[in-house]
């Protein structure tokens, strides 16, 4: 009789120390997930081209809608290179969107007579 209670004191003691423990650890928020949705192409026009450090560019491109886009690079891109860019959707805002990565489209030596073509002027 006296094992028995024994027995039955410590599985009370044990069920109470994993409840417990259940009810101790974080509970964790599920990440919202990522779809195609998210990501979109914008044609640009580089504008300008900043040399930060030895290996690493601060390139500025210029979309169809005046909005200028910056990018840290690992190589030089000349004035007048049209890419695209490859854009995540941080919210609604378009302003608040990351250029993740671009296509090298071409090149224009004229980027006023490129914008005026394109009819972004």
């Amino acid at each position: 009789m006296k094992e028995a209670k024994i027995c039955i004191i410590a599985v009370i003691i044990t069920s109470l120390i994993i409840i417990s423990t259940a009810f101790a650890l974080p509970a964790q928020a599920e990440a919202v997930p990522v779809t195609s949705a998210d990501y979109y192409g914008k044609l640009a026009v580089v504008t300008s081209s900043t040399q930060l450090e030895t290996s690493i560019w601060i390139v500025s491109c210029q979309d169809k809608n005046g909005n200028l886009w910056e990018f840290l690079n690992e190589e030089r891109l000349e004035q007048g290179d049209i890419l695209t860019l490859l854009m995540f959707r941080l919210n609604e805002q378009e302003e608040d969107d990351e250029c993740m990565d671009y296509m090298y489209e071409g090149h224009t030596d004229n980027i006023n007579l490129f914008l005026q073509i394109m009819g972004w002027r």
